[in-house]
């Protein structure tokens, strides 16, 4: 079993946990500010931190073995999530039952976040196709060129790709693959580097502080879902200082009280990602405003995370024990 870095955790716990806050921001004193910061580093730093975790391969064989063990692990359930998604907007009147198949097939084709560009969303689960495909791509790329140089291939097609994606985004956001690996390449030298760093970590900790505050005041508005990338070298810059902001935090809490409870809701990212998508909150709360809003539908989504929780522990111990009446009958 490999052993969990606490703060790695933490980071995933405080990322996971600013997508529900940014969510639910609606008409809430300060959601200006509040917005422009979450947005600043919250999807990104996810791929930072898959770069940090991933290792180099070196083999087709294993490029093959991850992508399979990849599809199940992501493919499958945002299948089932966005077949939930849409029963749930045919239930609210939004689709028409008979769009039923076509919705799905088209969402999960075109994989958009918003269906501003003429098709059916995805919702959040823009992020877990983008996410799959950014690692069979970094998988294949740095398995080619090593992880160094796969940097300035990430860069160049992150380049052209934000470069059109005001007028074009591509089938399954592959436009947005190249931007997401590069977020990885950045986390895996962070994490080739990372003794380096951490020796001058309060110096880069205070040139990231300011160019992050400086992004905030001049109000970068960073949102990767819809490509919203301005003046793109500075906003790269600023969302890698966002981060680091975030990481040196959550080193700096890291077997605290406070520390703990962060990593146990970044050990269950993908069961919040999940319970937030299909939570629609934004339908049947309406009713609800600023941060009231925002508080229920957090609370909301936690206890479905810890009912989620029990029913899988009980739902094992019930499995394990028919195995061992079964052995011994």
């Amino acid at each position: 079993m490999i052993k969990r870095v606490q703060w790695v955790d933490i980071v995933k716990g405080i990322a996971i946990l600013s997508m529900i806050m940014g969510h639910s921001l609606t008409g809430a004193p300060g959601e200006t500010l509040l917005s422009l910061l979450i947005y600043s580093f919250h999807m990104p730093i996810f791929f930072i931190m898959s770069g940090f975790t991933t290792k180099v391969l070196d083999s087709k064989k294993k490029i093959l073995e991850k992508t399979i063990q990849l599809s199940k692990r992501i493919l499958l359930p945002t299948i089932i999530i966005v077949a939930v998604c849409t029963i749930e907007r045919i239930a609210f009147n939004i689709y028409n039952r008979d769009v039923f198949f076509r919705a799905i097939g088209s969402a999960l084709f075109y994989a958009q976040p918003t269906p501003l560009r003429g098709h059916y969303t995805i919702d959040a689960m823009w992020f877990l196709i983008v996410f799959f495909w950014s690692k069979v791509f970094f998988y294949a790329v740095t398995s080619l060129i090593g992880l160094d140089y796969a940097g300035v291939i990430f860069g160049v097609l992150a380049y052209i790709c934000n470069s059109f994606s005001n007028t074009i985004w591509l089938i399954q956001s592959w436009d947005l693959v190249p931007v997401a690996c590069l977020f990885m390449w950045v986390g895996g030298e962070f994490k080739k580097n990372y003794s380096l760093i951490k020796a001058k970590q309060v110096s880069f900790f205070l040139i990231a502080f300011v160019v992050w505050i400086y992004g905030l005041q001049n109000q970068v508005r960073v949102d990767m879902a819809t490509r919203s990338f301005p003046n793109f070298i500075f906003c790269l810059i600023f969302i890698v200082s966002a981060a680091f902001c975030i990481i040196y935090f959550s080193e700096g809490i890291s077997g605290t009280k406070m520390g703990e409870y962060l990593a146990f809701f970044g050990r269950e990212t993908l069961p919040l990602l999940y319970i937030n998508t299909i939570d629609f909150f934004w339908v049947w709360g309406t009713e609800i405003n600023g941060y009231t809003y925002t508080l229920t539908r957090i609370v909301l989504d936690i206890t479905m995370l810890f009912l989620w929780i029990l029913f899988t522990k009980l739902f094992t111990k019930l499995t394990f024990r028919s195995k061992i009446l079964a052995s011994k009958s």
